[in-house]
């Protein structure tokens, strides 16, 4: 009997937040995606790798990467985060550091020092590379339990179409824009 309100109250609890929850998370979801063709790891850095190197090698070494970055760190985190009473915590405050603060450096191997230093910016684009998909896969479980906490079942392939579509619409309009 407990477990049935228990179901109820969260419902409902989900339902109260949910316009705020959808919002919050689609903003966060398009962003990404949008942010995320400009460093795709299937068609932007393996160009750039190639055109810093030449090497097929690292050009296969980055979609390696993108793979086994974004994978195994699930099977080594998923145990610890199921024991979390939060996921949040996790996914934002953690996600910050190892998924999202790479990405600056990426841009700084990109701008400041590709042009001039090419092996220095392959090492640093390799290790910021590394540190983001790492982290995004360390992250990946919290995040997605949190997004299926917070947006119900019957509403969440709105919520991923809608901010999957948004995310490479401005991707899109950036590149005829650039």
């Amino acid at each position: 009997m407990d477990e049935c309100r228990d179901r109820e109250a969260i419902a409902a609890l989900v339902e109260r937040n949910y316009r705020w929850n959808f919002m919050a998370n689609f903003m966060d979801l398009a962003l990404f995606w949008f942010g995320n063709s400009f460093i795709s790891g299937v068609t932007i850095l393996p160009l750039f790798v190639e055109r810093a190197s030449g090497s097929r090698f690292l050009v296969g070494v980055v979609a390696a990467l993108s793979q086994a970055g974004w994978y195994l760190p699930q099977l080594l985190t998923a145990n610890y985060v199921e024991r979390r009473p939060l996921r949040k915590p996790i996914a934002v405050k953690v996600g910050l550091f190892s998924e999202r603060l790479p990405l600056w450096f990426l841009a700084l191997s990109a701008f400041l020092l590709a042009p001039s230093r090419p092996g220095p910016a392959l090492a640093l684009f390799f290790v910021a590379y590394a540190w983001h998909v790492l982290g995004a896969g360390a992250i990946a479980p919290a995040w997605q339990d949190m997004v299926a906490r917070v947006i119900p079942a019957d509403r969440r392939g709105r919520f991923f179409g809608l901010s999957s579509f948004t995310g490479s619409a401005l991707g899109a309009a950036g590149a005829v824009l650039s």
